[in-house]
This record gives C-alpha cells, structure tokens and sequence, in this order.
C-alpha cells in the first residue's frame, strides 16, 4: 500500500475523532492567542498542508492531532495550554519533530510546535547563551558561530534542541565535555497551571534534574534553555573504511576494545553495513600527531586494507562534516562554502512528502546572506537501541551473531549498525540513568517500505533481534530512539532507576496528569486476571499507556472467589501508580484465597507447621496452616518485584523463599521410608515444589544474577542434604531435566562416599531419564 493511500485513509478519522464542538472551541481560542496572523500559524485536518505539518522525519505514522498551532514567541505558549485545557484537548510540545515514534504529534491532541521561538541571545562575558527551546542545531551552530562559540550538541543540523536534551544529549565531545544535559545552567518551563517557573540546580532542582533526561513533555514546556558555551578547538579527525564484509566482526571487536577505553578527547563510533565498515572519530583538541599514534595502537590498520584519512587542524564546522562526504580538513574559507548547505536550517526543513502540499510560514535562517540548508530527506525509519554496560560486555559470540544478522536484510533496507564508544569521564547530576554504567551504545537502522509486506518482515527481522540480544545485553537504552516493541518495561528501560524520582516530580508538577507523551490507552481491568498468564498482565507491565499521564484506568476489584460480605470496591487509578498496583494486585493475587484460609484455619489446625504466608502490601508473616507454599509462586513475585526495583519487597520474598526451603526440607522424604499415604504424598509433593522452583529461580537467574544464584546453590544443597539418593533414583524421571542435571552433580559428592563413579552412572543409566539429560549428567559426573 502506498503512503499516499495510508494517509488519505486515516484523514476521515482525524477530522471525526474528537468531538466538534471541542475542535471548534480550541480552534476559536488559539485564534484569540495568536491574533491578526492565526490563520497563517494554525493548520487543522481540512488544511491541505495537514499531512506536511503534522509528520517530522519519521513518515510511517499515522497520529493524527486535531489542531497544530505553531507559536513565534514565547508568552504565547501558557495561554495555548490554557486554550487546550479549557477545550478538553491534551497537549504535547514538538520542537525537531524527530521522535522516531512521533510523539510529538498524538492523535486528538494540540500540538505546540515551537520551531519559531529559536532566538540566540549570548551573554556579555560569552560564557552563557539564552536559547529559544524551538531551535535546531543547525541554526543554533550557526548562530554561535558567528561569535566563535559553541555547544555539545549532536550532529544532526535539523534535530530541536529539547527532544535532544530530554533524552541526555549523547554527542561527538560527550567524553571530554560530557552530555548535552551536563551544558545546560537553567531553563524556563510553563507548567500545566500556566506558570512560567526557572528551573536550575538553585531554583526547581527537583524540575531541573527531570527536564534534562527525563523525558520530553511530560513535567512541562521548556520555552528557553541557557547553555554554558564553549570555544571549541580545532581538532583532528578519523575516518577509516573497508569494503566488503569478512573483517566486520574483527572491526568491530578490535574497536569495542580500544575506542570507549581510549583518552576521553576521542569520540567515535563505527557503522556496520552489508558490504562496507566505517569508523568516524573526533579527537578534540588533539594535533594530527597525537590522533595518528592513537589509531596506529588501536590495531584497526591492520585488519585488511582499509582508506584512512586522518587530518588535523579541523574546525568545528569540517569536523562534525567529516565522514560525511568531507574526508580532510580543509581550509576555513573552503568549509564555509559548504557548510551552508547543511547547517543554515531553516525553522520547517523537511523535504516534501509527494503529494502533499509544504506547510511552510515565515521561514528564517540565521545566516540571511547565505544559501539556507538543503531539505532534510524523511524516512520510514525502524530502529532498536541497546546500552552495552560495563559489568555485561558482549561476548564474541553474541558481537558476531548480532552483526551477522544485517546480511539477512535486503539491500533496500539499507540496514546497519551504529555503534558509540561511550565511557563517559564527566560526572552529571541530570536524569540520565545510564551514565556512569554504559560502556558503547548501539543502535540498529533499517529504512521501512511503505510496502505493508516489506514492512512487515522488517518488524519481524527486528523482533528477532530484540528476542536474541535483549537478555544478553540487557533492558538499557537511549530514550532518544524510543521502541514500542521493546520487550523489557519501557520506563525503566529509558530511565532505569529514576523511574520513581521522575514519577514524584511529575506529581508535583503536573498534578492533573495533563501533559501525555503517548497516546491515550484505558483498559477495564479485573485483578483475578492480573496473572503472568493473562494477556492483560503484560498490557498492564508493557503498555503504552504506562507512560501516559492524562487518563486514567479504571479497575474492577471484584474478586469472584472472596465472601459475599466482602464487597466490591471500584477505583479510578493515575497510571502514575499503576505499576505499584499491579505488582501488589498480582502480589496479593497469588495468596488472596489462601491468606483467608490460613485466617480461619490457622486456630484450628495448631498441629500443623507447613509453612504459609499472610500477605500485605510491605510484609510476609508465617502462618501456620496445612497448605504449603508453591516455590514458583514466589520466584514469580521476586520477578515482579524485580522488574519493578521494589528492592523493599525483593528482600521479603527473598525471606519468604528461604524460610519455605527450610520447612521443606524436613518434609523431603523423596516418598522413600515410612509413613502412611497421606504422608508420602507430602513429601514426594515436596520433591516436586523443589525441583520447580528451582528451574524458576534458574529462569530468573538468567535475568539477574546476584542473589538468585545463592537461592538456587541452597536449595541443591537442602535437597542433596534431605534426600536420599535411592530415593532420588526413584523419582528422578518425572522431574525436569534441567533440575535433574544440577541435582545429579550435586549428589556426586554424596555417591563419591558411597559408591565409586561408575556406579553413580550406573544408577543415572537406570533413571527414566530422557537421552540429552542422561549425557549432560553423565559428561558431569566424569569430570
């Protein structure tokens, strides 16, 4: 299906999806706010520049917002707010319109795009400059530029300089200067209540820390930044490159060795593509000398026959193009006839989408005597993004399948990797949380089709990569190149432990919930289906409406099972707490019916010990009843309470775990000896808790590996201590292999004084094992 059909498609519904009289009310009110030229700066669905205005770089979506109001100044943008507000409609803030999921244009919402307030003040002493929140870095550089200064920016000319600095600002002097965030003095935010608040490490510091990092549009509308400039030095650059594809894997883990571990001056990445390698680097400061002995050590020259070009004496300006299209440092003169065409952007730059009328209004550079940019080219852009940490590099192995898999795609994909040294040496204070733990960044490019076909199979090419690289590398990632098909939890993918902080300054600043980064998604939720089983559990953990901040989800807490007496209870929920309630609905999920039993029970059964637990939301209590606790049970609220960092709950269940290991290993008769039935059936019931739960707490183990891994060497241990290895023998067949594999080394040292190693084969031979087990065990015992 063609773009063009896709589009025309969906401009039905945008026109109908809000209610008019909503539309006309908003409508009517921006007018009033923008005066004599509203008619110029508003575009509505009718419009036929709607398509243009409403889509940045990223083309394959299809939000379609109710109205796009474009302001020039920045006093206009609280009373846009209040005119969204008033009119029912929620807001969300564009500044580059380069969301690679569009955030920055929802459907049924106002949109404030702040393009147009890209003003450049710098301060008498040169050392700060005051920034409208819209500019582009394009503009921004060529601004500063003009008075020889600059910023730690990124390289991209039409990126806005607030979706940058939401996401942390990662750029090509980040381990000498540090982040973008790092460079920021304070800013001026309108909060939801129409109040323009500064924000700085004296003033708002809660505020101050959220904006840099946090998240774009979410605490508020940054309208200004002020930057701690700098006077860049000339520099001197590298770019190496191979044809073809045989070295890519000795390239890239040559590169992954020596460039986050080199002097922090030196920025650089490399880029993986089907038949070709590129390596980039910017050394700043650093004389052609010092950048040339750098690369001779890094061992990069002698794999295969790479071009290499190394240059000094850059400026800033041939330095952030080199690599791209620019492979020397050329004189000043001959870089400034160039360098127009790229960074004197213009405040809408993107190139037309065929078919659709450019939106365009009171279009400026900041170098009017100049050529302004070349067009910015769309794309139907896929990307996944992985942190590599310090404490979890990737091994050979996992670096080669991972490169490999771009030889899968066709070559119109266009696929690659590019890959960040990081190691960053610059301490920060802002909420970027993968700053002192991210060793390399990648990311994986492919360019969509409008080919619904096409497309589709490059979902699934990505799909499988996040199924394969996912728990190798781990949940970490640029909230910059944001993925709806992330398979961890987004939010603490994006800001890993400051998912909390962030959650209290949003409360506080945004009480209502009245700024939304993602569309609206409300589901009905019953908490009996509030289970790892039920689809609505992964919804509820996953969603996108988890980052959503202006509906709420209304649940049903009727429990089906529990006393007529017991009532119902219906609540409307801010999805700023959902997390915490779905854990302790799931929590109390598990031990609801059993909790009343033990209530009832527990004076009328004193005899029994089995152990079970009473549950509230920050405590597990033993309670005697004869009812014991399923091992599985546990593991899975520790992983709940894991994905959620509820370290507090963790370490309960982590007690719960080992005070039920200890009563159950004095029932773990393994159905061997005396006893009545009843009694026989316990312990084998035990044998079989045990085993289960231990191949649970091996599932989580691959996942987290500190204290998981010491449960499961005490559970081996009770159970090698508690049963005996006749016994074992009987039951050994029934029980999952991967348990009777670690259970089988663990009794090597019981057998060894009882019975020579063949022996214990031997009995291993007559267990009713399947085949792959019976060597694993076997290869074990021999060694």
């Amino acid at each position: 299906m063609q773009l063009s059909l896709l589009l025309a498609a969906f401009s039905a519904h945008a026109v109908l999806a809000a209610p008019r009289i909503k539309r006309d009310a908003l409508k009517s009110c921006v007018e009033e706010v923008f005066g004599g030229n509203a008619a110029l700066r508003i575009v509505t669905p009718t419009d036929p520049t709607y398509h243009d205005a409403r889509i940045g770089e990223a083309i394959q979506f299809t939000q379609m917002p109710v109205l796009i109001a474009y302001a020039e100044k920045p006093y206009e943008v609280a009373p846009l707010i209040q005119c969204a507000k008033t009119s029912g409609i929620k807001v969300v803030p564009r500044t580059g319109g380069h969301h690679f999921l569009g955030y920055s244009a929802l459907q049924d919402a106002l949109v404030i795009d702040i393009t147009h307030i890209d003003y450049v003040n710098i301060a008498a002493d040169k050392k700060t400059a005051t920034v409208g929140a819209g500019i582009r870095f394009g503009a921004l550089y060529t601004a500063l530029g003009q008075q020889g200064l600059d910023w730690t920016g990124g390289i991209c000319p039409t990126v806005g300089i607030s979706g940058f600095l939401s996401a942390g600002g990662f750029n090509m002097q980040m381990r000498q200067n540090g982040l973008g965030v790092d460079n920021v003095e304070s800013a001026k935010v309108v909060t939801s209540d129409g109040c323009i608040v500064t924000a700085s490490r004296d003033e708002n510091a809660d505020l101050f820390f959220a904006i840099r990092g946090g998240g774009g549009g979410s605490y508020g509308i940054v309208i200004e930044w002020t930057l701690r400039m700098y006077e860049f030095p000339r520099s001197a650059m590298v770019y190496l490159q191979w044809n073809g594809s045989d070295t890519r894997f000795d390239i890239a883990k040559t590169f992954h060795e020596w460039a986050p571990r080199a002097d922090s001056a030196l920025s650089s990445q490399v880029n993986l593509y089907k038949n070709r390698t590129d390596v980039i680097g910017w050394c700043y400061g650093c004389t052609l000398d010092k950048l040339q002995g750098m690369v001779n050590a890094s061992g990069l020259l002698g794999i295969g026959k790479p071009a290499a070009y190394i240059s000094g004496g850059c400026n800033t300006i041939n330095a952030r193009l080199f690599g791209y299209g620019v492979n020397e440092c050329g004189a000043d003169e001959a870089v400034a006839q160039v360098a127009p065409f790229v960074v004197n952007t213009i405040q809408q730059p993107f190139v037309q989408i065929p078919g659709y009328a450019n939106f365009t209004y009171n279009e400026t550079t900041k170098a009017p005597e100049l050529p302004p940019a070349q067009p910015w080219a769309r794309f139907i852009r896929l990307s996944k993004s992985f942190m590599v940490q310090k404490d979890k590099l990737l091994t050979d192995e996992t670096m080669k399948n991972a490169i490999s898999r771009i030889d899968e795609l066709d070559d119109a994909a266009q696929g690659w990797i590019e890959w960040h040294a990081w190691n960053i040496s610059v301490a920060g204070d802002a909420a970027f949380a993968w700053r002192e733990q991210a060793y390399s960044h990648m990311e994986f490019i492919v360019s969509s089709s409008a080919d619904e076909k096409v497309h589709a199979g490059y979902v699934k090419w990505f799909k499988s990569l996040e199924d394969y690289l996912r728990p190798l590398v781990g949940m970490a990632s640029y909230s910059g190149y944001m993925d709806d098909t992330i398979s961890t939890p987004p939010l603490d993918s994006y800001y890993g432990a400051n998912v909390a902080k962030l959650s209290q300054i949003k409360s506080k600043y945004d009480p209502q919930g009245f700024f939304a980064n993602t569309s609206d998604q409300s589901f009905a939720i019953h908490k009996s289906l509030l289970v790892e089983s039920s689809k609505y559990f992964q919804r509820c953990l996953d969603g996108p409406f988890a980052e959503s901040h202006t509906n709420t989800i209304d649940l049903n807490d009727t429990d089906d099972n529990a006393d007529e007496n017991d009532g119902e209870v219906n609540v409307s929920i801010s999805p700023l707490t959902l997390g915490t309630y779905v854990k302790l609905c799931y929590f109390t999920r598990l031990t609801a019916q059993r909790v009343k039993r033990c209530r009832r029970n527990a004076a009328d059964h004193p005899g029994e010990d089995a152990v079970y637990y009473e549950v509230s939301p920050f405590s597990l209590k033993p309670c005697d009843m004869h009812t014991p606790h399923d091992l599985t049970e546990l593991v899975d609220m520790w992983s709940l309470c894991d994905r959620f960092h509820d370290d507090l709950l963790l370490g309960k269940v982590s007690t719960a775990i080992r005070e039920t290991l200890d009563v159950g290993a004095t029932k773990l008769g393994c159905g061997g000896g005396g006893g009545d039935a009843q009694q026989q059936h316990g312990a084998e019931w035990w044998v079989f808790n045990f085993a289960n739960g231990y191949v649970a707490l091996a599932s989580l183990h691959r996942r987290r590996d500190d204290d998981v891994e010491g449960l499961m060497e005490r559970l081996r241990d009770l159970f090698v201590q508690n049963c005996s290895p006749a016994s074992w023998e009987r039951l050994a067949g029934q029980l999952p292999s991967e348990f009777v594999v670690a259970a089988s080394i663990a009794f090597q040292a019981k057998m060894a004084t009882l019975m020579p190693h063949e022996a214990a084969i031997a009995r291993v031979n007559g267990a009713s094992l399947c085949y792959e087990c019976k060597t694993r065990v076997q290869t074990a015992l021999k060694r």
